[in-house]
């Protein structure tokens, strides 16, 4: 068993190549072969893209099988939102890079205010679990503090240089639309905004501790019926879908 690779855009493979490094505590030498895999995109590529998928404890036979018929599907890819729907696990996940202008695809989650990333896991028509996270640290909010010389060019300077970079990180709230109606009880992580027929407007208020450690909000939330929800931390075991 091992770690697989689906890549459904034509790459280039290269061979091994030793790579000479040294140890971070004893400074002894240690070396190791890796391997490369090119997209090659051209000069001057419009609208390029790629994806590929990341199968952790898998084999030869299962990536055949896997490249035959892939289980997720991607919404969208661009520069706004990468949008990838696992079909097997009734599983859509959303890394919004831009405020979305428009509804996003995908059925349930119909707006958010902010860039966000966004986890929905469809257990059954009337019961969803809902993941939220704002993985930005939010040490400086407001007006650009970017230096520009005489001539109005911008001057390079180290983002440890900046006067804010040793504030605590703030709270960002994320304002999140889901299509219909539905329940859940409201506790500090999530408010009800309003809630009818049409759709669920939730606000989720989140801050991010560290990058190593970051944390999201999962709501449980289903139709009829008033469900407990939790805020979740730390890593998970997943099929990693990278566009």
């Amino acid at each position: 068993m091992g770690t697989g690779y689906y890549v459904p855009t034509p790459i280039r493979f290269e061979k091994n190549f030793p790579q000479y490094s040294r140890m971070q505590n004893t400074g002894k030498e240690t070396k190791g072969d890796w391997v490369s895999l090119v997209v090659d995109h051209g000069k001057a590529p419009k609208n390029g893209s790629y994806e590929y998928a990341v199968l952790p404890q898998t084999n030869e036979t299962l990536m055949k099988k896997f490249a035959k018929k892939p289980t997720y599907k991607v919404l969208q890819q661009d520069r706004n939102a990468h949008i990838v729907e696992s079909v097997s696990e009734q599983i859509i996940s959303y890394v919004l890079f831009e405020t979305p202008e428009t509804t996003l695809p995908g059925g349930l989650l119909q707006r958010v205010d902010t860039s966000c990333l966004v986890m929905i896991h469809k257990g059954s028509a009337d019961k969803i679990k809902l993941t939220v996270a704002q993985p930005d640290l939010a040490l400086y909010r407001g007006p650009s503090d970017e230096a520009f010389d005489k001539d109005g060019k911008r001057i390079e300077r180290s983002i440890y240089s900046r006067p804010w970079i040793e504030n605590a990180s703030s709270e960002i709230p994320v304002t999140v639309t889901i299509k219909g109606q539905w329940n859940v009880e409201e506790t500090p992580f999530c408010k009800v905004i309003s809630s009818d027929k049409k759709q669920t407007v939730l606000q989720f208020s989140i801050i991010v501790v560290t990058l190593l450690s970051p944390i999201a909000v999962t709501v449980l939330i289903v139709n009829n019926q008033t469900v407990k929800q939790q805020s979740v931390t730390g890593d998970r075991d997943i099929i990693k879908i990278i566009v």
